[in-house]
Parts: C-alpha cells; structure tokens; sequence
C-alpha cells in the first residue's frame, strides 16, 4: 500500500470519529437541551392551558360579598380555578337574573369596588365565571345599601388641647392637624399632631402666645405649613417643618396683624399664599413667599374696605390662582380672585345677619363653593357660581337650633360637597355633615353631647385620594382634641 493510500484512509478515519464525537456532543446537547425547555414549557404552560383548553364550564363562585360604603359598595368572592374572568351583574330589583341586569365584565380580580351609588339605595349583585368554553351558572344574589358611616376617636383627652383646630392631608394619605393646647402650668401654644409615622406623634411648634386663627397645608414633599396669629405682638406668624425641626418667622408685624388668616400652598410654583385681617388698617391682606424661604414676604392689600375680623379663606385653582372669600364689616359676604399684584373687584355674594366662618373650595372645573354662617337666621349657608352667576342659599338640617357654626368645605373627585359643621341647641351639641351628591342637599350627624356647648366645634374637613372624609373638631365638654373618619 502507498504512502498515499494510507495517508487517505487515516484521514478518513480521523473524519469519521470526529464527526461521531461532534454528532454525539451535538445530540446529548441537543437532547439535553431539547428535553429541558420541553420540561420547562410543560410545567409552566400546564396551569395556564387549564383554563384556556377547558373542556367544560367553569365552576360556579362561591363566598360572594357585598359591603356597603359611601357611595359604594365592594364586593368580594373565592377564586374559581378553572376560570380566567368574572362578571358581575348588578341591579337594584331583588329579582335579578343576568338577563335584566346591568353587566361589568372582564373582572380578573376576586374583588371589585363599585362606586358612583346612591346611599340609601339597594344594590342586588350576582357573579359568574367565565372559561374558553363559555359562562357559570350565577350566584345566588347578595345586596348592600351604601352609607355614609364614622369612626370617631378621641385623640387627646389630657389638659386642654383642639381649639382652632384644622386639618390636612399629605400625597400618602397621612394626616396632619394643628390647633391651639393649654396644658396647664405655662404649658401652652401651637401643637402639629401626625399619623405620618404611622402611629400619631404630638408636637410643640410655638409656645409664644397663640390665640385664634390657625391653618395648615401639607406641599407635595410633605413639608408642613402652618400660619397662626400670635396674641405677644399681634401678629401674623408662619411654622414650617421640612424634616425634623421646625422653622418659624413673622409674616407680618405692623399692627394688629393675623386674624382670621388662611393658607394654601402651591406645590406646582412652589409658593405659599396666605389671606388674613389687619386689624389697624381695616383691610383685607394676602401675603405670599416661596417654599423654604421664611424670612422674607411679599404683601398686598386686597380689599382696604374690610373692616373687622375678616373670617378669611382661600383655594387655589388648577393655574395657582387664588380663590378668597371673606366677611367684610360683620354683615356681607364677599369674594375676591387674582395674584400678588392683580386682583379682580370684591363681588358681594351675600348680606344681612352676621356673617362668619367662612370656607372655600374648588371643584374640577375651578367653580366655587363656599359655606358660612349666616347669624341672623342660624342657620349653614352656601354658595356657588357653577351656574355662571353667584347663588346663595340656606340650607337645613333635621334638629332645631343655630346650625352652620365653624364650617368646613371639601369636594370629592366626583365633585360631591361635604360641609361639616357644629351645631347646638339649649340641650344638644354635635359635629354635622351636610353633603350634595348629585344635586341633592342631605345631613348627617357624626358625633353628638346633651351638653349645649359640648361636642364639635372648630370642624376642619379634608378628602382623601380614595375619598374618605377626615375631620378635626373640638369637644368643649373635656376638652378634647377630636377626629372623624368615614368608613
């Protein structure tokens, strides 16, 4: 054999176990590759192919509920393994079938929030699941009537601590309150009480001879901010705390300055924007800084007419705006609108009796809602400019005696009114809620004292992101700082 010849037949032989080698590596790779993802697909892809390759209806839910809340009603059930949706039908008939009912499909949950009801109305609730092959049988029907319902707690019961008191709340839901404490023995002042930690922590923010007239507003990176009136001086003050001390200055100092004053923050300017009385001059006054500079304020006179306490407050619109109502000379209600240097004429809105603690809000479309005491007839007063033009009214509610004291005004994100408010009579106090929800006016009491200087005065009221109701009040018989919250 020749040289040549072996060298071919080597050759051949090397190819032929490299590729055997290379065919047996690239098979158990393969293999074993191929087996792997095929486990993989099986195993995660079995659960899933349950329920969208059924092969029969899924089972029927069991364990439906349905809890009432205001305006709402939540509903909850136990999952259905073979099923990949719900649908839930509802109807205010207790003959509800899915036929006559109103649907809401698609649900991938085992809980749904039903909002928008009417409280005092019925709601009647079956559930099916859905499969690829088709729709459950319905469950049995459950109901729920929606109400406005309260958790009232106590949240200082030693020394004397809640008057003036007002509320707000910050972008995680965690409320803040400040208000006027007297503990005895010198102890006394400005106080910030919090749940922001998660337990409620009390603080001294000013000892230096508050009296009436304190507002607090939280900004967008929860820093707080409160204006208060200081009886050492007369003056107008301003408390704020970014971290964990507070920073406090004098607003304004040249006369009687302060009273009635009212605060609101613009987090999207960064700007602070308060309204308050001069005493000395008969005016009504705004002052305005940025947030973290407390040492120095741009102040204007708004309104060189208003004479007396001014019961002040103000809202800011969706352009930063401000929005103020006012009482001037005892008897006329008043509003004004505008910025540091350009503010419209004062509008005269209402008149006669004695006006008094005023509140303002503003609703979606920047309309204004306002609410006050109207001594002359007792009673809780409100107006409005939705129609375009100004509408005062008187409202009622169900006790006798003078009602509409210390109001409150706030607006959910469907643009329903809340007023909370104090109420007494020769045998009877109580906190009071008067609410608008689509264009009708009805009240509710919250907390109640056969004492008629007792319980809720001071009212402050504030919405949060799910539109709960928080409201600060005062209990004069105890002394108690209070707090109400809708469930």
């Amino acid at each position: 054999m020749t040289k040549k010849s072996l060298s071919i037949i080597l050759i051949l032989i090397l190819l032929t176990l490299g590729l055997a080698t290379l065919a047996t590596t690239s098979g158990c790779g393969a293999t074993s590759s191929t087996t792997s993802t095929e486990d993989s697909s099986s195993e995660e892809s079995e659960d899933s192919s349950s329920t969208e390759n059924a092969t029969e209806l899924p089972s029927m839910p069991t364990g439906l509920a349905a809890t009432a809340g205001n305006l709402s009603v939540s509903l909850s059930w136990t999952e259905v393994e073979d099923a990949t949706s719900y649908n839930i039908y509802w109807g205010t008939s207790d003959s509800i079938t899915t036929d006559n009912a109103t649907k809401i499909d698609d649900i991938t949950d085992t809980s749904y929030s039903h909002t928008g009801l009417t409280n005092g109305t019925t709601y009647y609730y079956i559930l099916t699941a859905i499969n690829s092959v088709g729709e459950s049988d319905a469950t049995s029907a459950v109901s729920a009537t929606p109400a406005l319902s309260w958790t009232t707690s106590t949240l200082i019961s030693t020394g004397a601590a809640g008057q003036f008191s007002t509320i707000a709340i910050d972008s995680n839901d965690k409320i803040h309150i400040a208000y006027y404490a007297n503990y005895g023995s010198g102890d006394i002042g400005l106080r910030y009480y919090t749940n922001q930690s998660g337990s409620w922590v009390e603080e001294t923010v000013d000892t230096d001879g508050i009296s009436e007239s304190i507002s607090i507003a939280v900004d967008s990176d929860s820093g707080i901010h409160i204006s208060y009136y200081s009886t050492n001086g007369y003056n107008l003050k301003y408390a704020y705390k970014a971290d964990d001390s507070w920073t406090k200055a004098t607003v304004d100092s040249t006369g009687t300055m302060g009273q009635y004053n009212a605060m609101a923050v613009d987090s999207s300017n960064s700007k602070i924007h308060i309204v308050y009385g001069d005493v000395t001059l008969g005016s009504l006054k705004y002052a305005t800084n940025t947030i973290g500079e407390t040492d120095t304020w741009n102040r204007t006179i708004i309104d060189s007419s208003a004479t007396g306490q001014v019961h002040a407050s103000i809202a800011l619109d969706s352009n930063g705006t401000a929005h103020i109502a006012y009482r001037q000379a005892t008897s006329t209600l008043k509003y004004v609108t505008g910025s540091l240097n350009s503010w419209s004429t004062p509008v005269t809105i209402d008149s006669g009796g004695v006006i008094s603690d005023t509140s303002i809000a503003l609703d979606s479309n920047n309309k204004v809602h306002i609410s006050y005491y109207k001594g002359g007839e007792t009673k809780i007063s409100y107006a409005t400019n939705t129609s375009g033009s100004w509408v005062a009214d008187e409202l009622t509610d169900s006790y006798c005696g003078s009602s509409g004291k210390h109001t409150s005004i706030a607006l959910d994100s469907s643009d329903n009114i809340y007023i909370s408010y104090y109420k007494e009579s020769s045998t009877y106090s109580a906190l009071k809620i008067i609410m608008n929800i689509d264009d009708t006016w009805d009240d509710a009491t919250i907390d109640e004292d056969s004492d008629e200087d007792g319980t809720g005065k001071y009212t402050s009221i504030a919405i949060d992101s799910t539109d709960k109701i928080h409201i600060a009040y005062y209990q004069s018989n105890g002394s108690n700082l209070k707090y109400a919250v809708s469930d």
